[in-house]
Parts: structure tokens; sequence; C-alpha cells
């Protein structure tokens, strides 16, 4: 069967941005079928004019022969459909190719979630957990995020650091819904956890949620006490660095029920991936009074109880610091490894 234009759309988003979990795509892939879903063949073409380059309007009408207004309205339109990402420099609207995640997969949330699209981004997560799994590959590093903590940036698409000092770096902030618990509520398979308004966008991806009505302004402050009320929730933070913007971060709260970054990680934590956090937790056993708050609401379940006394596994502890809120005694506490 020769290779349909949505597939050639998917390969090529692969080309212009790194994806460590690359499979080949064909006809039965998750993403494949999501752009057969939302894309015409018109909007497929015009997608494939755009790269990781921001380029105007204007440039867009030069470059595919079409008139400006027909190239706005198309540009417009892969805005509203999460194909397009777009930053704004006065009044110049610049428009570029989004990546997977975080991009595409994120952008869904507006107007493209429903339940098929929805069983499609489950597809994906079973997808990137059977390929991470695999035998032959080599541990993937994951980092998660400890509160009040600094730790140094992860290579390729993800760049962690301290969340406060992220959103000190921000001067334009944005608050969304979960995609990743919206999708699995469309299922049927919600988990209970918040998944209104948990999100956090900083920078030229805040403004792109905010003039597409993906996400709604918020105040540094705001951020912070949403931070507040995801720890006490029991939610962990993931800093992710989309791959087409340097100034840009999410901060999301994540929970192994539903969240993809989390999903993926979780099955194979003690497999195919490996934790590259340099923090860990530990407990002071003076303190600990054994009230097992860090047991309950430890995400990975590094945490047991050894002959009434508290045990991290370091081969499962991520250093998420989750642990640390719920100790009622204040035993627990994050330290650098080694």
């Amino acid at each position: 069967m020769p290779m349909s234009i949505y597939t050639e759309l998917a390969d090529y988003i692969d080309q212009i941005y790194e994806n460590p979990y690359r499979i080949p795509h064909d006809e039965s892939r998750p993403f494949v079928k999501i752009f057969r879903r939302l894309l015409s063949e018109e909007d497929v073409k015009a997608a494939m004019k755009l790269d990781d380059h921001g380029i105007t309007a204007v440039e867009f009408a030069s470059k595919t022969g079409f008139s400006q207004v027909k190239a706005e309205k198309i540009l417009d339109r892969l805005v509203k459909k999460g194909i397009s990402f777009a930053t704004y420099k006065k009044d110049v609207t610049f428009y570029q190719l989004a990546p997977f995640c975080s991009g595409i997969l994120d952008f869904l949330l507006k107007d493209g979630l429903d339940a098929e699209i929805a069983q499609y981004i489950q597809d994906y997560v079973d997808e990137i957990n059977e390929f991470i799994n695999r035998p032959e590959r080599k541990k993937t590093a994951v980092r998660s995020v400890p509160i009040n903590v600094s730790v140094s940036a992860v290579p390729y698409h993800a760049s962690f650091n301290e969340v406060l000092s992220y959103i000190e770096k921000g001067s334009i902030y944005s608050v969304s819904d979960c995609l990743c618990r919206s999708a699995k509520e469309k299922l049927g398979r919600g988990c209970g956890h918040t998944i209104k308004d948990i999100c956090i966008q900083i920078g030229p991806y805040a403004e792109f949620y905010i003039r597409t009505g993906r996400g709604r302004p918020i105040s540094r402050q705001e951020v912070i006490e949403v931070l507040k009320k995801s720890e006490a929730e029991g939610l962990f933070h993931e800093i992710v660095k989309p791959q087409n913007n340097e100034s840009s971060y999410f901060v999301c709260s994540c929970c192994t029920c539903c969240c993809i970054a989390a999903r993926t990680v979780i099955p194979g934590v003690v497999s195919r991936i490996e934790s590259t956090s340099i923090y860990i937790a530990q407990v002071d056993a003076d303190k600990c009074t054994g009230c097992c708050g860090c047991i309950d609401s430890c995400p990975v379940s590094a945490i047991d109880m050894e002959t009434s006394r508290i045990a991290i596994n370091p081969s499962r502890c991520i250093g998420c610091g989750i642990c640390t809120f719920f100790c009622t005694s204040q035993a627990v506490s994050i330290i650098k490894k080694g």
C-alpha cells in the first residue's frame, strides 16, 4: 500500500523534531489516525510547507503560491487544529510546525478532544510503553522535579529545573485543563484528580494558549497557588521544555493514573526506565512516627515499612518530593544522591 499523505506528515514531523520514541509510521499508528480524523488533504500539504522556524503569512503565501488571504485562513485553521504553533511579535504572527509532544498532543485539548481522539492518545501511550520496554532498548532517562530543589537540565526535548526558579524567569503565564486526565475521562476512566485549571504554561507558549483560548492568563502568585493545590492533592511536578521554543515551559502536575509522562515511566520503572534525578528521599528514623503518609502518597511505590521502619527503595525513587508533603512528622526529606 502506498504511503498516505497523513503518514508522510507524521514522518515529516519526526524529521523536523528529534523523537526518542520514534516508531515508523503507517496507517495503524495513532498520530496518523488523528491527522486523518482532523485534517483535510489541503491542511496536510500546507502543514508540510512549515518547519521549526517561524514564518509570516506573507512568507507562507510566497512559498505556496496562495493569496495572502487564503494563506492566513489556512494558517489560522492549522493553529486552531493544533498542528501549527504561533508566536507573536508586535503586530506580526509567526507560524511554525508543532512537534508531537509538547505540541500537537497538548493542543488537542481545545477543540479536538473527544472519545475517539482520547482512545488514539491511549493507543499512543501503549505504543510508547511497548517500545521502551523492548529488551534491546537502552534505558531511557526520565527526570521529575522536587519542590524547592534545583536540578540540572536534561538534554534533548525536556529541560527540568527548580519549579519556582522557572516561574521567576517568566513574565507571562497561563493555566489550562489537564489533557491527560481529560482524555481518560472521555474514555470513562477518570481518576478523580483535578482536571480544570491545573497545567501551567510559561513564556511564548502561555501567550499562544491565551490567544487561542486553550488557557487563561494568570499571575505569578496564582501559579504558585496552583502548584500548592496540586501538591496537596498528591500530584508531582514535571517541567517540560518544548522542542520548538527556547523560552517556553510547561509545568505539569502529574498523577500516575492518567498522565502520559508518568504512565510511560511507571510500568517499566524497574526495567527499561532509569530515573536520572540527582535527588532521593531519605527518612530520619528518630523523627518517624510511622504515620505511613509517605507510603500512601508515593507515586512510584518506592517506600515501604520494614520491621517497623520506613525504607526507601533507591531503584524506584524518582526524587519528586511528594512524600515530604504528606509526612506528618517532617521525617522525610529530599537530598542529593551520593
